[in-house]
């Protein structure tokens, strides 16, 4: 069942005082004599956690003024002095979403049976 813990310990975090899945881990967190305390992992380590962002300014956004990933980018969103100001994305452009495609059956049917947890895109009427 979804957020249950395993039982068992955290292979990683007992190693090195950390792991990628926080809190969301099916393991459990515990610290063993040999584990290293208050470890922060560095920004290469966590450029591919969930909703970190890599530290690193986006070029698409730097140098068109939008993204097609939007927030869900995994770069920052820094404005430059050549950074174009107010742009509008393209319309055909999916939505932001963890694919970058739109979903073909809800464009289609109109529905999904993934909702919001759908990793595509939601858009009707593009086929």
């Amino acid at each position: 069942m979804p957020g249950e813990k395993s039982g068992e310990a955290c292979g990683f975090f007992l190693k090195s005082g950390w792991c990628k899945f926080g809190g969301e881990c099916r393991h459990e967190h515990i610290a063993g004599p040999n584990t290293p305390v208050g470890v922060i992992p560095d920004m290469a380590m966590m450029s591919g956690m969930p909703g970190q962002k890599s530290g690193e300014p986006c070029g698409f956004f730097r140098t068109k003024g939008w993204c097609r990933w939007g927030d869900l980018c995994k770069h920052e969103h820094i404005s430059g002095p050549e950074t174009p100001v107010g742009v509008i994305p393209p319309v055909s452009m999916p939505a932001a979403s963890p694919s970058g495609e739109a979903c073909n059956f809800f464009a289609r049917a109109g529905f999904c049976k993934w909702g919001d947890q759908c990793k595509h895109a939601h858009i009707a009427g593009i086929l």
